[in-house]
């Protein structure tokens, strides 16, 4: 496959690891702002042939990127996504109004990319993307979290298998047809190897050659239901089928396969071999091989088919409609059902008049949960409810999993029981921005700053909001009538919306923050240190808050090869890093860190007023390994625990806050942080040592502030690191209101 004169090329790249590609999603009001900071990082490269991708290197993709890049794949201000992976929607074509199958969706990438082109055609949200996918796990945990983050009317996930997906007829017995599909099917892993080196050992050509049947069964399923697609693309016109256990043993024609191998007994089918010269020729026209050194990513292989003419199904089937309200889809069970429900019903008319609404989005269908509780209101566009009332030419359909867009949920079962709520159907996060432009009632804006506050915080108080209010940061209060229940939150320019419930403790958000995103999502830059001092075998960094201790070392690497940590900073402390550019120096300074001569000052923000003047703590500490990213949690341990002490003193003190200067005499993990909340002060927003969360307080107040000791010359060696501005802004509130 790869030509002679790029083999050594090809053996390079896939010796190295593969970069990361990312997608930003066009569809956000946004993106705009967002391209631009991914442009201004030199670290990102634009893909020259996919205008809203980029892709780093995977020795740039540092931890700090790490963080940002996936709280904005959460907020689905950008999608992680392989480049050759990019390629198949945009030879596709697709348009707004099309009916798109993608047979195998999940983990759901395609499936995303494809909405986003249909809205980049047009906003009308007119066409339908079925995203169907065999495996059950991913079909109801991954593909509906995926697709509802479009907040597409026309979206549905089914589960079942894409070989035996039905055909489906109107209500006058013509077969419903798509007119796109993408096709990704079971694949062999080889071009994968680069991504996923450990399948090096397990891949065969025995594995491989087991899928055939399965993936020509659904490329035939996929003939079958598509209505028109595009042509394009170079391929081979030549191959040969490996023997499945020998290496290096090569099959030309059919006729030379052994009974033995042949299916049943074997894997080997004749499908797997040239049918015609003449054929092949032109099939190797309408494909191509994207291969890894050429894309720097995985292989990939696509072929594109148009359809020229369609075989009508021998069937007769009853003509005529089904029942107005009737989905013919099966759900996870007899209980789990949709039926189409009508504006003019009850139930929907109260909804309508608690929220302002003149007119109720529709279609709508009411989704039964399977113990046959309606639990929600989806919204779907016309061309989805066409699809899902065909007759279906099966004994039982693939599952139904989720549909359209969620406009209202029942509040849970446990929430506000005891109080008058005139409502308990709430917007649902989805919804909220179909629904905040057309609501006259309960609606609420709010400006940038006080929309981060409630999204941080998940609460403004009730005694906040006349405030904000009353400074033009809050608006629509009124239209609330003084009444409990759901309301919609909005920026002042309707770029972003977020459901709430208006509680007795005040407007509470109703969703998940991380979901929801920063209004204004942007990369920041890179975050490097800084150097404060540097002397014989050592050189003091000025470390950020964010950074981790790994990286900022790495950055000093660069200009010094033989640079080691004697010590370390949390990613979100910052100030003196003291590192060894020597293995003698790191001797020596180890040392003195062991026997405690290296004096430390820090700076620490901590809830509460210490009525004591200093002080100090002498409690051992031990490690706990709770998982995640910032996984070690320091915990008092008297029996096995290492010798930790921490002397304090009380620089200022206010509105329930103290700055305190802090004296570590051992250099245990989160020594600091342990003991003061071992006090009963934790640190302002230190929140995994029960350090009550500020909005004022956005990273870990505690800086190190001065570092003493002495170089391998034996010349005292003493730096200070300036008070960043951040944190100078927080020791502000010392003068006044803590919040």
């Amino acid at each position: 496959l790869v030509p002679e004169e790029e083999w050594s090329h090809f053996l390079e790249v896939m010796r190295r690891p593969m970069p990361l590609v990312v997608r930003i999603n066009r569809t956000k009001a946004s993106w705009v702002d967002l391209q631009s900071s991914f442009a201004a990082d030199a670290r990102w490269q634009a893909l020259p042939w996919f205008s809203n991708a980029w892709k780093i290197q995977h020795e740039d993709y540092d931890d700090g990127l790490r963080v940002q890049c996936s709280a904005l794949n959460k907020a689905y201000a950008l999608r992680f996504q392989e480049a050759a992976s990019l390629v198949p929607p945009l030879l596709l074509d697709v348009k707004a109004s099309d009916v798109l199958l993608d047979m195998c969706a999940a983990p759901g990438s395609k499936t995303l990319e494809c909405l986003e082109l249909m809205r980049e055609e047009s906003n009308s949200d007119a066409g339908v993307v079925i995203a169907n996918d065999a495996d059950a796990e991913r079909c109801f945990e991954l593909l509906p979290l995926i697709t509802r983050k479009a907040r597409h009317a026309g979206t549905a996930v089914l589960l079942g298998s894409a070989a035996k997906f039905p055909s489906q007829f109107d209500g006058a017995g013509a077969q419903v047809l798509f007119d796109r599909i993408v096709c990704d099917v079971p694949c062999s892993g080889d071009g994968t190897l680069r991504r996923r080196p450990e399948e090096w050992k397990a891949w065969s050509p025995e594995f491989a050659q087991s899928l055939h049947t399965k993936q020509l069964q659904t490329a035939n399923m996929q003939e079958e239901l598509q209505r028109k697609g595009l042509d394009t693309g170079v391929g081979l016109s030549t191959w040969r089928v490996s023997h499945p256990t020998e290496r290096g043993t090569f099959f030309q024609r059919w006729e030379d396969v052994p009974h033995g191998l042949r299916k049943p007994q074997g894997s080997i089918t004749e499908t797997m071999f040239v049918a015609s010269q003449e054929v092949a020729e032109r099939a190797a026209a309408c494909c191509i091989r994207l291969f890894p050194h050429r894309i720097d990513g995985s292989g990939f292989f696509v072929a594109v088919f148009e359809k020229s003419h369609h075989r009508e199904p021998p069937l007769v089937l009853p003509k005529g409609k089904l029942p107005m309200a009737s989905i013919p889809w099966r759900a996870r069970n007899t209980s789990n059902r949709y039926e189409v429900v009508l504006a003019e019903t009850e139930e929907i008319r109260a909804i309508a008049d608690f929220y302002g609404l003149a007119k109720v989005p529709a279609p709508l269908l009411a989704e039964y949960n399977v113990k046959g509780r309606l639990t929600q209101l989806n919204l779907v566009n016309e061309a989805l409810l066409r699809f899902l009332q065909t007759h279906l030419n099966c004994k039982g359909s693939p599952l139904l999993v989720a549909v359209g867009v969620p406009l209202f949920k029942l509040l849970d079962e446990n929430f506000m029981t005891k109080l008058d709520v005139p409502s308990r159907w709430r917007p649902a996060l989805e919804g909220a921005g179909v629904l905040g432009p057309l609501m006259a009632k309960r609606v609420l804006r709010l400006d940038l700053d006080a929309m981060r506050t409630l999204l941080s915080t998940r609460l403004l108080p009730m005694a906040s909001l006349q405030e904000l209010s009353d400074r033009g940061a809050l608006a629509g209060l009124e239209g609330c009538g003084g009444l409990l229940g759901g309301c919609v939150v909005g920026l002042y320019d309707g770029s972003f919306w977020t459901p709430c419930i208006v509680t007795g403790l005040g407007l509470e958000l109703y969703g998940s923050a991380e979901e929801l995103g920063d209004p204004r999502p942007a990369l920041s830059p890179k975050i490097c240190p800084t150097t404060l001092l540097e002397g014989p075998g050592f050189v003091t960094l000025d470390k950020p808050s964010g950074l981790r201790t790994e990286d900022a070392l790495r950055f000093l690497q660069e200009t010094h090869s033989q640079s080691e940590l004697v010590s370390r900073l949390d990613r979100g402390t910052s100030g003196c890093l003291l590192v060894a550019t020597g293995p003698g120096s790191a001797k020596a300074l180890t040392a003195q860190l062991a026997e405690g001569s290296v004096a430390k000052t820090y700076l620490a923000l901590v809830w509460g007023e210490l009525e004591d003047a200093e002080g100090q703590v002498a409690l051992p500490l031990a490690l706990s390994d709770s998982g995640g990213g910032s996984r070690y949690r320091a915990y008092i341990d008297e029996a096995e625990g290492k010798a930790a002490l921490t002397a304090w003193r009380v620089l200022a003190k206010a509105g329930g806050v103290s700055l305190l200067a802090v004296f570590p005499k051992t250099g245990r993990t989160h020594q600091i942080r342990c003991h003061m909340a071992h006090l009963g002060f934790p640190l302002v927003s230190d929140v995994k040592y029960n350090g009550r969360k500020a909005t004022w307080c956005a990273r870990l107040p505690l800086h190190c502030l001065r570092v003493r000791a002495v170089d391998e010359t034996g010349q005292p060696l003493d730096v200070q690191s300036p008070v960043p501005e951040d944190l100078a802004a927080m020791l502000g509130r010392l003068t006044g209101e803590s919040g």
